[in-house]
């Protein structure tokens, strides 16, 4: 259970840091900011986070539908 709220403090952290440094990069620069600090921080706890990862067992993705057959479903829903 530990590695698990781990797992989802790494992962939550690292994307709100994300998330904040989007921001900054988005908006206008009034002060000079050194990202490098803010990207070394997000790669760190993405690295725990994959490392946790690699510890339990791959993570399973599903695959979504290829472009046609999402555009055929979504004519469908039109319809």
């Amino acid at each position: 259970m530990n590695e698990e709220l781990a797992f989802q403090e790494a992962t939550s952290t690292g994307s709100k840091t994300i998330e904040h440094l989007i921001k900054l990069l988005a908006s206008e620069p009034v002060v000079q900011v050194d990202y490098r600090e803010i990207i070394d921080f997000v790669v760190a706890k993405l690295k725990k986070a994959n490392s946790m990862v690699g510890q339990t067992g791959h993570s399973r993705f599903r695959r979504g539908p290829i472009q046609a057959q999402a555009a055929q479903a979504y004519n469908e829903a039109e319809s």
